[in-house]
């Protein structure tokens, strides 16, 4: 789940390098040829959301491309038709070539209204998430999605858990995994 950006200060935190992974999966859309790559957020109150939408930022930079001006933050107050007319409105204005998205639920949930007004993934546009959640595999395409170590996390706050309560003199500590990989799927392609 995301993390607020207070709760590491009391007891601290075990997170995914969200900045990295989201970095890495931005230069590979542009490695394969996207240049026009709308950021969806789904929530920039949260520290992890806040941090993907930095590293996809950092990575058009260094590859000399601009944040599309119609991307979109804060997705989460979105109900369905406002997220159906903001996309419509996006296809038929400028339509980007790529779409990132900061969580595979929402990416989902993007990929059903752009199938709804006509747009083929990954024919039309190409979509990638974050998360690597279940579903993701199921979506139709398959969704392409960085994968987060959930396992590794938990076995984490495990073991901070457990040396918080055997350690009356315990300081919080904020340990960061590695976001180790993209979990490549049909829901992104090659741009001829």
């Amino acid at each position: 789940f995301p993390t607020r950006r207070s709760s590491d200060l009391v007891v601290g935190s075990v997170r995914s390098d969200n900045l990295t992974g989201s970095y890495e999966a931005t230069k590979q859309l542009i490695r394969m040829g996207h240049k026009d790559i709308l950021l969806v957020m789904a929530d920039l109150h949260y520290l992890d959301h806040e941090e993907r939408y930095l590293g996809a930022k950092k990575a058009l930079e260094e590859a000399g491309l601009e944040v599309n001006s119609n991307s979109i933050m804060d997705c989460y107050l979105f109900n369905d038709n406002d997220l159906h007319y903001k996309l419509d409105y996006i296809m038929k204005s400028a339509r980007p070539d790529a779409i990132f998205v900061a969580g595979d639920q929402e990416a989902i949930r993007v990929m059903r209204v752009l199938q709804g007004i006509g747009i083929r993934i990954p024919d039309d546009i190409s979509v990638m998430g974050y998360d690597n959640l279940q579903l993701a595999a199921n979506s139709n395409p398959p969704l392409t999605t960085v994968n987060q170590p959930i396992y590794d996390i938990g076995r984490e706050a495990g073991k901070l858990l457990l040396n918080m309560i055997g350690d009356k003199e315990y300081k919080p500590r904020k340990i960061i995994l590695e976001a180790n990989y993209l979990m490549m799927r049909e829901s992104v392609k090659q741009k001829v």
